[in-house]
């Protein structure tokens, strides 16, 4: 059994982090950057949660499969 960690839920941390240092450091020549690329954080935030999400929706539905094969 594949053993899932819990990095996909840090990489989208790990990327706005990133782009708000570049925007707080750099100044405003990295602004429009940093507007470009902030509704990436929502979608990589978004994509590891909806497939954590789903998993347990497949899990019952295998569960009830097999209810109903074995009786």
């Amino acid at each position: 059994m594949k053993t899932k960690t819990a990095a996909p839920l840090f990489i989208p941390a790990a990327f706005c982090a990133l782009i708000s240092t570049m925007a707080l450091f750099i100044g405003d020549s990295a602004k429009p950057a940093f507007f470009a690329f902030l509704p990436m954080c929502f979608f990589f935030a978004a994509t590891p949660l909806i497939a954590m999400d789903k998993r347990p929706t497949d899990l019952e539905e295998k569960l009830k499969q097999a209810n109903q094969e074995s009786s």
